[in-house]
């Protein structure tokens, strides 16, 4: 049980990393790329380095100004962005160790039916509920693709790690 878990944990941790990864270059490049096919302009606001008070707070950094709100702790905004994206972290990581737990296969293509529930559970429904998010209806329908895009690396990433770090392990 404990290996599960463990095994879980480290899948988690690479998982969130590659879609963090797929999140900041190769799902706006893809964006950009198929923009560019159709003939449409892309607005980058991305490259402009207005700073963070411009931009504003993601769902995970909502999720930590909420927390520490409920605390009684004040944080900056770079506090926020700091616990925003450990939140973001522990989220990922605790999502990999449920997978190890649950009688799922470890595939990539069963990993990418976890990212996809995951995706609509978490950033369609819960957030929304939770009065972190606006209604699903109110963002575009490139917002929901690359989410899901994101989730779906995730979960592949996912499942092919628990696979190769559990037939990896001796034997018993």
């Amino acid at each position: 049980m404990l290996k599960k878990i463990g095994f879980g944990l480290v899948a988690g941790v690479v998982a969130t990393a590659v879609m963090d990864a797929s999140q900041t270059s190769l799902i706006p490049a893809v964006s950009s790329w198929i923009s560019s096919m159709r003939g449409q302009q892309t607005d980058d606001d991305s490259s402009d380095d207005g700073g963070s008070e411009s931009q504003p707070e993601s769902s995970p950094e909502k999720v930590a100004h909420r927390a520490a709100d409920l605390l009684g702790i004040t944080l900056s905004r770079e506090e926020v962005a700091t616990w925003g994206n450990r939140v973001h972290w522990i989220y990922g990581t605790h999502w990999g160790s449920v997978y190890s737990m649950v009688g799922l296969p470890r595939s990539p293509l069963v990993g990418l039916g976890y990212g996809a529930i995951l995706w609509l559970g978490s950033d369609e429904l819960l957030l929304w509920a939770l009065g972190i998010a606006e209604k699903p209806t109110k963002y575009p329908f490139s917002v929901h693709a690359s989410a899901l895009a994101a989730h779906l690396v995730y979960g592949s990433v996912l499942g092919t790690m628990l696979a190769g770090l559990e037939s990896a392990r001796p034997r018993a």
